[in-house]
């Protein structure tokens, strides 16, 4: 049975980046790389509670790209 995966932000360490990326599906699919600086330096971490319940932070990011 798979198990339910949170949306998790990824932090890039050399330039302070950082994305939210919601669930979908049991599949996590992170960046392997900065999208501001190339950097491969990327922390992954449990998004918090007010990340996770802010819309406008995934909004905010589609319509950057």
């Amino acid at each position: 049975m798979p198990l339910p995966v949170m949306p998790m932000k990824v932090t890039c360490q050399s330039c302070g980046w950082s994305k939210i990326i919601p669930k979908q599906g049991d599949v996590l699919f992170a960046p392997s790389h900065c999208e501001r600086c190339g950097s491969e330096q990327l922390k992954l971490e449990a998004a918090g509670v007010l990340e996770r319940l802010n819309p406008a932070a995934f909004i905010l990011d589609r319509l950057r790209k």
